[in-house]
Formats: C-alpha cells, structure tokens, sequence
C-alpha cells in the first residue's frame, strides 16, 4: 500500500510539517455491539418496568415512583453489568443480584424485592424490539455491500430473542456472545474468536458500539478500528478514531 504525503500543521509546535499518512483501509467486515448500539435497550426496558412497577405494586413496598424506580434500574444495572464485564459476576449470579443491587438504589433491603421480578423481567424484555435510531435504514443500506457480525457481553438466549424480536437477525452472518467464547469484552479474546469465526482479518474490519473501553479501545488493540457510538454526547478523554452521534453518520466514514 503506497505511503501519501500530506502537508499537516502539528498542533504541539503550530509547524508545518510533511507526516506519513496511510491510506484509509477498505473495510469488508462490520462488527456491531447490539444493546444501545442496535437494539434500544433502554426504551425497551422502561416498557418492561413501567409494567412491572404496576402489576408488583412496587409504591406498597417502599418504592416511591416510577421515575425513581426507572432511575434505580439504569444505576443498578449498570453496576451488575460492571461486575460481569471485570469478571466478578457471571450469568446467574448477575441475574440474582441485579434486582437486589437495584432496589438497594433505593434503600430498600433484599428482603423485599419480589421473587419473580427478575423472571418476569427476562421473559419479557427480550420481546421488546425497538431499535435506536436509524438502526434499521443503515441495516438496509449496509447488509448487501458488506459482512456484518454482533460481539455482544450478552448472553446467548438473551441476544437470540432480542434480535428476531426487532427482525434483524437475517442481516448478520455471525453472533458472537460472551457465553459462547469464555470470554467478554473488553478482553482480547473475544474479538480474535470474532474475527476468526467471521473469516475475516483485523485490517479488514470495523467495529460499532456505545462503550469506548469494551467496544472500541479494545477492538483497536487487537487492530480493528472502532467507531464509537455516542448518541448522548457524553463527554470522554480518550483518544479514538471515530465517533459518531448518530448512525447516519456511520456511511461517511465507509464512504470516505
């Protein structure tokens, strides 16, 4: 691959100088995180909650809203999917743990969290299949001009049902699961079984998704580049090599 020359001014020194750039590659195989990435796990989940707090009467327990309980959930959550992505959890004891780590949000011991609530949750949110915005259309647009794959920390059953719930699973040639590899994002591991379940090299591939550590700085450690997703806006350090807003803005950069 030829070596291009292009004039850049260096921000350190404000000097003009001539830096090596190297062409951009062109990319064959996509590789998509699926919760908040393609499937809108939050919507989805409030849907879920919203009926859960009604039909469990969560107010007569101690719960004092359904905003605070919404609220509790993304924070609780978020904490038991952080003890399973550092390997402090594992399937079953994040699903026993999750709804006691979420009402301890709220002060409320486990003693009063319903027995179902987590089997009530599980059976259901997966049959929820809102996707975020502009899943489907870059979907569409994308799936006949190149091989697209899922590396998701999900769990196989999980991710299976989700995906045929929103209708996407035809657009992807291979799913790659924590549970199926032994290993989880952001761990090297489960993007080279990715990459060589695909068929496909690192030089060739991209990577789509909502976290910069598991989804995009660890894809870029074993050489594929990363997009990462921020539809939020959040503000982050890192130094990346994509970032987007919307998935619209994905086509540019393949098109670039």
């Amino acid at each position: 691959m030829p070596v291009i020359f292009l004039l850049t001014k260096c921000k350190s020194n404000q000097n003009w100088a001539y830096l090596p750039q190297i062409p951009k590659p062109m990319y064959k195989h996509l590789f998509f995180d699926l919760d908040e990435t393609l499937w809108d796990y939050f919507s989805n989940s409030s849907i879920v909650l919203t009926r859960l707090f009604h039909e469990y009467d969560l107010p007569s327990i101690g719960v004092p809203s359904l905003e605070a309980f919404l609220q509790a959930f993304k924070v609780g959550n978020n904490k038991a999917w952080h003890l399973y992505d550092i390997g402090e959890l594992n399937k079953e004891t994040l699903r026993e743990n999750r709804f006691p780590m979420i009402f301890a949000e709220l002060g409320l011991p486990r003693t009063v969290v319903p027995e179902q609530i987590e089997a009530d949750f599980m059976s259901q949110c997966p049959k929820e299949g809102r996707l975020m915005d502009g899943a489907l259309e870059l979907l569409e647009s994308l799936h006949n001009r190149y091989t697209l794959h899922i590396i998701t920390n999900g769990f196989n059953d999980t991710q299976r049902i989700k995906m045929e719930s929103a209708n996407i699973a035809h657009y992807f040639q291979t799913v790659t699961t924590s549970e199926s590899t032994g290993a989880r994002k952001p761990e090297e591991g489960i993007y080279r079984h990715a990459l060589s379940v695909a068929g496909a090299t690192h030089h060739e591939s991209l990577m789509v998704g909502d976290k910069i550590e598991n989804d995009v700085l660890a894809a870029e450690r074993v050489g594929i580049h990363g997009v990462f997703y921020n539809p939020d806006k959040v503000h982050f350090d890192e130094k990346i090599r994509y970032e987007i807003t919307h998935l619209s803005e994905l086509l540019p950069i393949l098109k670039a």
